[in-house]
């Protein structure tokens, strides 16, 4: 039942996205390049909705159990994942999200370095090709 409950809110979710929100959020800019800045978040929600219609499909008839330590853990990510929102407005992109990207790593136990040294290395690249390839703003 809570898979159906899931599948739905997220079904509903992904439709009013799409349909309502992303088109009277994004702008549309006077050069668009070869995509407009509609095209990947209308994708996320289009790949959503197909998660989730597979999800109502398939659903078993087993009964799903609440596992709490998980769940605790699934809120403080949540907690950190609205801070991050928050903590660019005053920081920016380039402060937070390498910070935040590694105290995520390292909050789900990561210890290899190189790893880490990923979790800095791709909010950079990521700022690079969104900055200054495609010319849109980062927080």
């Amino acid at each position: 039942m809570t898979n159906t409950l899931t599948a739905i809110f997220f079904i509903v979710f992904g439709l009013a996205m799409y349909f309502f929100i992303i088109p009277n959020q994004v702008q549309d800019p006077i050069f668009a390049g070869y995509t407009t800045p509609a095209t990947l978040p209308n994708i996320a929600m289009m790949g959503i909705v197909i998660c989730a219609v597979v999800q109502w499909i398939f659903d078993g008839d087993k009964m799903p159990t609440v596992d709490f330590p998980m769940l605790g853990r699934t809120i403080i990510f949540a907690c950190i994942g609205g801070f991050s929102a928050w903590a660019m407005t005053f920081g920016g992109f380039m402060v937070v999200a390498p910070v935040l990207s590694v105290a995520i790593m390292v909050l789900i136990g990561e210890k290899r370095k190189w790893l880490l040294g990923l979790g800095v290395a791709i909010p950079i690249i990521i700022w690079y090709v969104v900055e200054i390839l495609l010319l849109r703003p980062l927080p």
